[in-house]
């Protein structure tokens, strides 16, 4: 079965994309690319942050698989 779960940010936009950077190494990946498409990516992941932003959180939803067997 799979569920949609909550996943919130608690904090700002800007917060959570420095996190994200930082956590999965993603920065490292964006000093490769021209500086003009670096930024250019990065204002899009930050607006797409920010439409999530309701003043107090980033609402992310995590759809996650619930398995089970039996023997």
């Amino acid at each position: 079965r799979t569920r949609v779960v909550p996943w919130p940010w608690p904090g700002p936009p800007e917060e959570c994309l420095a996190q994200a950077l930082d956590a999965v190494g993603v920065r490292r990946l964006l000093g490769r690319l021209p500086p003009e498409d670096r930024d250019r990516a990065l204002a899009e992941a930050l607006a797409a942050l920010r439409a999530r932003y309701d003043g107090r959180r980033v609402r992310f939803e995590a759809t996650i698989v619930v398995a089970w067997a039996e023997r």
